[in-house]
């Protein structure tokens, strides 16, 4: 089995007034096999709703999805890239980061978040050259809800533990 995964953001604009002046910024890579860490692994949880107020704490060394019919569970030892997309028209804005025990601060810095998406916002954070590291001291990505409820999704694409690995 091969694993391939692709990370992609854009922007572009066109600025007219009798002469037109176009500019884009891209950022495209694919992610293929793992860089020598471990296996693959990817992870996502779609259009979930979080009531204003209310957090949710995503342990990355233990991730579950339900796949047809059964729990399947994701272990990272590394992340490569998340994706953050916050659907809500007029809802409240989404915290990304602060967990308040072993917080994962990956691409957050010392300071742990949190990043804001507004609504109707999306965040692309990506990796090539190293994995954002995952451990039993920083591995809860926590997920909150400010002014209303959010209608949100998540996706994660890293390594899982290798063999002989304790994470």
């Amino acid at each position: 089995m091969r694993f391939q995964a692709d990370m992609r953001a854009a922007l572009g604009w066109r600025w007219t007034e009798g002469a037109t002046f176009d500019a884009r910024l891209e950022f495209g890579r694919q992610l293929l096999d793992a860089h020598g860490l471990g296996s693959e692994a990817a992870w996502s949880a779609e259009d979930e709703l979080l009531p204003g107020g209310h957090a949710q704490t995503y342990d990355l060394t233990h991730l579950v999805r339900a796949v047809l019919g059964d729990a399947l569970v994701t272990s990272l030892e590394g992340v490569y890239a998340m994706l953050v997309v916050n659907h809500s028209p007029d809802g409240g804005s989404l915290h990304v980061g602060g967990a308040a025990a072993d917080p994962w601060t990956g691409p957050f810095g010392a300071g742990g978040g949190p990043l804001v998406v507004a609504p109707e916002g999306a965040a692309l954070l990506a990796s090539r050259a190293a994995a954002w590291p995952v451990d039993q001291a920083a591995r809860n990505l926590r997920l909150e809800a400010v002014g209303g409820d959010v209608q949100y999704s998540l996706a994660v694409v890293g390594v899982a533990p290798g063999p002989g690995s304790s994470a």
